[in-house]
């Protein structure tokens, strides 16, 4: 069989973190990856900016306005050095933002 043609797609757990769970200029801990993504969204769902981190420091991930999303590609988006480039089962990632309503949310897709 064309191992290409045996990979299959499936939904791997969602990261939520409620915006009133939130606390302002510290980092809340969203959740932690349980399967490699193949495919990541980060959705902020929330009425407040939330700055998303892979770390509980304060200068390296992105802010994001609220409504924002993000999609990343970990299978495709390589480059030329890699044959996949994207988050490791276990990454944890966190949030910093005033308490607001809605929530982050984390979404995973995983191919085998």
């Amino acid at each position: 069989m064309n191992p290409v043609s045996s990979i299959q797609m499936s939904f791997g757990t969602e990261l939520r973190l409620a915006g009133a769970s939130m606390l302002v200029g510290v980092p809340v801990l969203i959740g932690t990856l349980l399967e490699v993504p193949a495919i990541i969204t980060f959705k902020n769902d929330t009425d407040q900016e939330v700055f998303v981190a892979d770390n509980v420091g304060s200068t390296k991930g992105w802010t994001m306005i609220s409504g924002e999303k993000i999609i990343v590609d970990c299978v495709t988006n390589k480059g030329d050095r890699a044959s996949y480039l994207g988050f490791h089962k276990g990454t944890q990632f966190f949030a910093t933002a005033p308490v607001g309503t809605g929530a982050f949310r984390i979404g995973v897709l995983t191919a085998e």
